[in-house]
């Protein structure tokens, strides 16, 4: 069915009327009322511009245009423009609309309006003085643009005033790059824990999930988070017994689950009355993204805090400043492990500031995505994804699985492109513990536990070797 609505194209001056016709499922017709025939408002400026997914990204600071492309907007995800306003000495408080054009290229893609009181200047740290509007992710493409105009709120307004800077920008419209990510993949595999004869099985009802799904979505770039909870696997093997020892037995399940290459497998948990010596997860360090058998955490039952955080080292992030974080990334620009600009969360609705918020890597509290750490998920998540898009896997590598008390398993043979990791050198093993080669490798740790993935980088295939041991690093 076809239907007619009336579409408001920006100008210099005025917004000028264009009629189109569009399917009915096509999504510009339901933004009638978006478009609605409003006339400008008078005596009140767009003073400031905000973009947000997670990380601040001021498009529009005091009238004065910032063209600033440090701060990454990834495609497909949903955003938050921020408008502020300023009124002149002869504006009357009153409500206000302030509507939204969302381009791809030339073509409108989408449209929204937000009407609400407004009476004086705002502040960037004050959510409530800003008129907020939701952009689908839908409508961030390649070639993303925006603008902005402020309307009476109702068609018979007819207040005094004068012409201010009632749209933004005055011609075309204000062209923001962005950058493909792709969806973020978590098996989530729930342990049976019998290491205390109690087969305790953690929370994957559909509502648990959806907290974690949730809190992944709010701090990740990914344009969607895909969870798929898989059959309960069992394991002897307790926390009492070190962490390392089960992140190498869940590390071993991601075959039998199903794990694609481009999933992040988490074993989830809950230990009962067993000691967890203050951890509440462990994982893997991602030195590449190309590596699957490095993107597997564990972690506690009820915590998609403490997932985000895991899932976080699987992507290759170090622990951020602060607060007694072992091993701190020393490219993180803030000493105190804080975020470095203020962020914003789409799926609450919430402001955090730069000073007094931590990044999710860090230990301190309350966290959300850092500055640096935002940077570096686009551009890992972009990387697995455009890997396996398009991937063949070529080499064997001998893998191994050390844990905390330097117990080996041998975990087998892993395709890879080519293994990352700390450089070693590795005498391989018999049954009797008898030296049948000494070869080269590289060596991944966990990150909050003394065991480590180790990789022989050197063709061997022969069944006499069984276990393996570092002899040096270098």
């Amino acid at each position: 069915m076809l239907s007619s609505i009336l579409l408001l194209a920006l100008s210099a001056c005025a917004p000028t009327p264009v009629s189109f016709l569009c399917l009915e499922d096509d999504p510009l017709c339901s933004l009638e009322e978006a478009l609605q025939d409003l006339p400008p408002a008078l005596s009140v400026d767009i003073e400031s511009v905000a973009f947000y997914q997670v990380t601040e990204k001021v498009l529009l600071e005091d009238g004065v245009e910032v063209g600033d492309d440090v701060v990454s907007v990834a495609q497909g995800r949903d955003a938050v423009l921020r408008v502020f306003l300023s009124p002149a000495d002869t504006y009357e408080e009153r409500d206000l609309s302030v509507r939204a054009y969302i381009y791809q290229g030339d073509a409108l893609v989408d449209a929204v309006i937000v009407t609400q009181n407004f009476k004086k200047e705002g502040s960037f740290s004050d959510l409530d003085s800003s008129f907020n509007l939701p952009i689908r992710g839908s409508a961030i493409g390649p070639d993303l643009a925006i603008a902005v105009e402020v309307l009476e709120a109702t068609e018979e307004a007819d207040y005094p005033g004068i012409q201010g800077r009632n749209s933004w920008p005055e011609e075309s419209a204000y062209s923001i790059k962005t950058t493909p990510t792709g969806p973020l993949k978590i098996v989530m595999v729930p342990i049976e824990y019998n290491a205390d004869n109690s087969g305790r099985l953690p929370n994957t009802e559909e509502d648990e999930m959806e907290r974690f799904r949730q809190a992944f979505y709010g701090q990740y770039p990914a344009d969607e988070v895909q969870i798929r909870v898989v059959e309960p696997q069992g394991t002897d093997i307790g926390i009492r017994n070190g962490w390392s020892a089960l992140l190498n037995e869940v590390t071993g399940l991601r075959d039998a689950v199903g794990a694609e290459d481009d999933e992040y497998v988490y074993g989830l948990f809950s230990p009962g009355e067993d000691p967890t010596g203050g951890t509440a997860g462990l994982c893997w360090v991602g030195y590449g993204p190309s590596d699957p058998g490095t993107k597997v955490c564990i972690g506690l039952s009820g915590s998609p805090g403490t997932a985000v955080h895991e899932v976080g080292h699987a992507h290759g992030r170090e622990h951020s400043p602060g607060c007694g974080a072992g091993s701190p990334d020393p490219e993180y620009p803030e000493s105190d492990g804080t975020l470095g600009s203020r962020a914003f969360d789409t799926t609450g609705n919430r402001m955090f500031e730069a000073a007094t918020t931590y990044d999710f890597m860090s230990y301190c509290g309350p966290t959300w995505t850092g500055a640096h750490t935002w940077e570096m998920l686009v551009e890992r998540v972009n990387s697995v994804n455009s890997i396996y898009g398009a991937y063949t896997q070529t080499d064997e590598y001998l893998t191994f699985l050390q844990d905390e008390r330097g117990e080996t398993t041998l975990l087998g043979q892993q395709w890879l492109s080519e293994p990352a990791g700390l450089a070693v050198r590795v005498e391989l093993l018999d049954d009797a513990g008898q030296v049948l080669y000494q070869v080269s490798g590289r060596s991944i740790p966990m990150d909050h536990a003394q065991g480590a993935m180790v990789r022989i980088i050197e063709p061997i295939d022969d069944a006499r070797v069984v276990d393996m041991r570092v002899v040096d690093w270098r």
